[in-house]
């Protein structure tokens, strides 16, 4: 019986340690001729942050036994339209060969304490992966999300869905316009 309730607390535990464990799919690139692009797709609503860090390697020995590393990449996500985020650095220098493994941190809440370090904030850390450059792409390349279209503007890639005018009409004058309202006559929906 003992051994019985035992079990059923560590599954219980089990479960509710599963409940903060997001899905998460990221992809990264590494720009030319300098510049770094991650592209972060995780169901996270109830939060505006998230924290990306990465620690780049020479080579794959390095980064599996935690050797020297050539540096750090760390910032906020950004939050897209399309409910993915974002995370850029124009300022880091990769070659090819280099190895990135990288995490990122979803805090679920406001800061709940500031120490010496700074604020701390409670939430799940994503597990670190590893990225190897083989190649360095070019900045303006659309994102592995968009979708092809037939729609052309100069000067950027759109992609399907994207909107490509908007306009509110907040300066329209409306002592200049006349409304006028035709009731079509010779349509077969409007004959009686």
């Amino acid at each position: 019986m003992m051994i019985k309730s035992g079990l059923l607390c560590l599954m219980l535990a089990a479960l509710a340690a599963c409940q903060n464990v997001y899905n998460v799919t990221i992809t990264l690139r590494a720009l030319r001729p300098r510049g770094f692009r991650a592209y972060i797709t995780v169901d996270a609503r109830n939060t505006n942050l998230l924290y990306f860090y990465a620690t780049t390697y020479n080579n794959m020995q390095d980064a599996l036994n935690f050797g020297p590393d050539k540096g750090q990449i760390e910032g906020a996500a950004i939050r897209q339209p399309n409910g993915r985020w974002l995370f850029e650095d124009y300022f880091v220098a990769l070659t090819v060969g280099t190895v990135v493994k990288y995490g990122i941190f979803i805090p679920e809440q406001l800061p709940n304490a500031a120490g010496d370090d700074g604020l701390m904030f409670n939430g799940p850390r994503v597990d670190y992966k590893l990225f190897y450059v083989a190649a360095l792409e070019d900045p303006s390349a659309p994102s592995p999300y968009c979708l092809p279209t037939i729609t052309k503007v100069r000067g950027r890639q759109v992609c399907a869905g994207d909107v490509i005018f908007e306009d509110n009409f907040d300066t329209l004058r409306e002592d200049v316009w006349q409304i006028e309202q035709y009731i079509p006559t010779d349509h077969p929906l409007h004959k009686k």
